[in-house]
């Protein structure tokens, strides 16, 4: 990533969205847009539950990916609900990171 790409903490705080009830995070939808990435999760009152209701309403029919967990609270989260932690090549860093994924479910007649 140049220095041109290169966003602050401020532009980035800029592009939160509300991802639900008290979740406020980014979204972006894969190439092949079977997948939504979540790169960016913050609860607006942090202990409220929130984001784990959150997780819990999420559509069973679509694939999620949150890359690079570093909060050993939200990834205890994921663990408890079934994500996988999977290794997925990153192009904007030039290497593996770690995702965590939660696979659609699959339906009957799909």
């Amino acid at each position: 990533m140049t220095e041109a790409e290169e966003m602050t903490a401020a532009e980035i705080l800029e592009d939160l969205v509300l991802l639900g009830v008290g979740v406020e995070g980014v979204k972006v939808l894969g190439d092949d847009e079977d997948v939504t990435y979540f790169p960016i999760i913050m609860a607006t009152k942090p202990g409220s539950g929130d984001v784990g209701r959150w997780l819990d309403a999420l559509p069973k029919n679509k694939t999620y990916r949150i890359p690079g967990v570093i909060n050993a609270k939200l990834a205890g989260m994921l663990k408890r609900r079934g994500w996988k932690q999977i290794q997925e090549f990153a192009p904007e860093f030039g290497e593996f990171m770690g995702v965590y994924e939660r696979e659609a479910e699959i339906q009957d007649g799909q």
